[in-house]
């Protein structure tokens, strides 16, 4: 999904693809905490036009490369990979 620029955020609703992140693989231990993480920013980060699949491949990508976080976390991390 695209918009005419970035949100309120600083983001611009896309899929990690295509900023350049191959698919993230997560140990078992991981799935769990990248879903509680994905659901907690949702709302958030619908409002800014991402889709379910782009937040839910977003945090699969956080949780591979940082672990654990909060949705503030989160959501800089984007930021930062979307520059």
């Amino acid at each position: 999904m695209t918009t005419d620029g970035p949100t309120p955020d600083g983001l611009v609703p896309e899929d990690p693809r295509d900023v350049g992140l191959p698919p993230a693989n997560l140990d078992i231990e991981e799935v769990e905490p990248t879903h509680e993480l994905a659901n907690e920013a949702r709302s958030r980060l619908r409002a800014d036009g991402f889709t379910d699949d782009e937040i839910d491949d977003w945090a699969r990508e956080f949780g591979a490369n940082e672990g654990a976080g909060d949705v503030e976390e989160f959501i800089a991390w984007i930021r930062a990979r979307e520059q």
